[in-house]
C-alpha cells in the first residue's frame, strides 16, 4: 500500500486515522462505504473538540 495521505492523524486521533485510511482503500471499489467511512471518521473527530 502507498502512503495514507491522513498519517498526521495517527498520533493524535489513531481511530480516526484507521477510518480515513479504510476510506481512503474504499475510495473506487466501494463508493458508498467510503462515504460513510469518512463521515464517520470527521464525526468522530468533530464530537473529540465539542
Amino acid at each position: 500500500m502507498t502512503k495514507s495521505n491522513f498519517t498526521f492523524l495517527a498520533s493524535k486521533w489513531p481511530e480516526m486515522f484507521q477510518l480515513a485510511q479504510k476510506a481512503e482503500l474504499e475510495v473506487f471499489k466501494d463508493p458508498s462505504n467510503c462515504c460513510f467511512l469518512c463521515r464517520k471518521s470527521l464525526e468522530g473527530l468533530s464530537a473529540s473538540h465539542f
